[in-house]
């Protein structure tokens, strides 16, 4: 199949241990990430491209059953983007931004748009990795996904028409815009913990009015209010500003301990969530909170904690608001992990932590359970860059690696690549070193286009030169052909090439 000048796309095909990544200008490249040293790039003549998918679409959140009305909120939301083209909702963690998002989903408005509406769980990941999930939800992209360039995304998604939710979107300014601009003809919904949509109408979003927070109150009790209980209902209410998280954990707590709304009230110090946690549940928090907070599966949860009944304490811990199950993962409800880190010494945890999954990694390289603990992944990565646990940082990012790229998130797979960069270079590891400029290269051709990636390529090769890595040398001199290649719009340079 010919591709048109100046068109680009990258797909991910193959089994898991056989993955393919596909990119061009003018050709497409096979990355394989296969073999003792890794990925192999090779030109390839044909390659499947991304489906268009039939509109109207409609992939909107789901429906909380336990909902309670957000209907003004909703509504100024829509408002907004319909006049702005954006709306940025933003508000501390545990406010209910996402219950605002779906409630604005589902409004008989937002269908307005002729392709519909779209939601994208951001989960606070990089840009790329928003851009990818962005493209899927418009284009069948096969299993692993298929990936356009950043321009040619912005050219499939132009002329596109729907409205777009986005949930945990933690990017900064410049990166939210270019999202934005991406599909310049959709409407956008974004929710955030702070304002970081600046071209967006802005939604700050408070706590709940009085009489919905009374709901919640009885939510949680299983029953009406009485009207002995009610004034006390109202002073815990007003105490915590209408916070909906707030509410449900000392309702809860309350209610598990058998103590009154007024005991309740009278408990409000956020600190007392922790000093009255049992040494079991303190383990595991701790365990999750090591890891960014989670999602974290079950499996990795066992090995981060001594606690033997994990089960048993997660389910107690999620009746009470504390965490959120994501069968059969689990994540810290999102005012905790600033509250722990604050009070709690994790570096023994985030050590255990680390090693764990490095081995594990290691243990399971290319495959895509890898990809789907990336949270944790990439959380324990910074913190090993920030802490200059190198030695781990190194073998962290490249055994997770080959499973992020292969499973599309690039973003997530750029940063492991600088942080294994950064750490080889801090040790004077310079075959680690090589290694990153090598793989940051093949990021560059694969998202921005091969221009990006010369530079890095040729560092990667002189350093191997440097260092008598012939096979990694001579790996790189034959991608630097293909690369070339595809800057000139010629044919490049055929065969394979090691990209690790």
């Amino acid at each position: 199949m010919a591709i048109a000048p100046g068109d680009r796309g990258v797909a991910v095909s193959g089994g898991v241990r056989n993955s393919v990544i596909v990119t061009g200008d003018n050709v497409t490249l096979n990355v394989s990430l296969e073999g003792a040293e890794g990925a192999l790039l090779d030109r390839l003549a044909e390659a499947a491209q991304p489906v268009p998918l039939p509109t109207p679409l409609d992939s909107r959140p789901r429906r909380y059953p336990n909902h309670v009305d957000r209907e003004e909120e909703a509504l100024a939301v829509l408002s907004a983007a319909e006049q702005s083209g954006a709306a940025n909702v933003y508000g501390e963690p545990g406010i209910g931004k996402s219950h605002v998002l779906s409630h604005v989903a589902y409004r008989p408005e937002a269908s307005a748009l002729a392709d519909g509406i779209v939601y994208v769980p951001a989960g606070e990941a990089p840009l790329d990795d928003v851009l990818q999930a962005l493209f899927e939800e418009f284009y069948d992209c096969g299993s692993p996904p298929a990936r356009p360039s950043r321009a040619r995304l912005r050219r499939e998604l132009r002329d596109r028409q729907a409205l777009v939710v986005v949930d945990g979107l933690e990017v900064g300014p410049e990166e939210a815009q270019e999202l934005l601009s991406s599909a310049a003809g959709c409407r956008f919904v974004a929710a955030s913990t702070e304002r970081s949509v600046w071209d967006a109408a802005a939604v700050r979003l408070e706590g709940l009015q009085l009489r919905y927070a009374l709901e919640l109150v009885e939510q949680e009790l299983g029953r009406a209010l009485t009207a002995e209980e009610r004034p006390d209902a109202e002073r815990l209410c007003n105490a915590l500003a209408g916070h909906p998280w707030r509410i449900r954990e000392a309702v809860a707590r309350a209610r598990d301990e058998g103590r009154s709304l007024a005991d309740a009230g009278r408990a409000l110090d956020p600190t007392d969530i922790l000093d009255a946690l049992t040494s079991g549940e303190r383990s595991v928090l701790a365990g999750l909170a090591a890891g960014g907070g989670g999602p974290v599966g079950l499996a990795h949860l066992r090995e981060l904690t001594p606690v033997e009944d994990v089960e048993v304490v997660l389910e107690g811990l999620e009746r009470r608001h504390l965490v959120h199950s994501h069968s059969p993962r689990y994540s810290l409800a999102g005012p905790l992990q600033p509250e722990i880190e604050a009070r709690w010494d994790l570096d023994a945890q985030r050590e255990r932590a680390l090693a764990h999954y490095a081995d594990w990694s290691e243990r399971h390289r290319g495959e895509p359970e890898i990809a789907a603990e990336r949270p944790a992944v990439v959380r324990l990565l910074r913190w090993a860059a920030a802490t200059g646990h190198d030695d781990e940082a190194i073998r962290l990012g490249r055994a997770a690696d080959p499973a992020l790229a292969a499973s599309g998130q690039f973003g997530s797979w750029r940063e492991a690549i600088d942080v294994v960069l950064a750490a080889g270079r801090r040790r004077g590891d310079a075959a680690a070193e090589a290694w990153a400029l090598h793989q940051r290269g093949t990021w560059a051709a694969c998202v921005l286009g091969g221009g990006h990636a010369l530079a890095d390529l040729e560092a990667a090769r002189d350093l191997r030169e440097q260092i008598g890595d012939r096979a990694g040398e001579a790996a790189t001199r034959h991608n630097l052909e293909v690369v070339r290649g595809i800057v000139g719009g010629g044919e490049g340079g055929g065969g394979r090439v090691e990209i690790e």
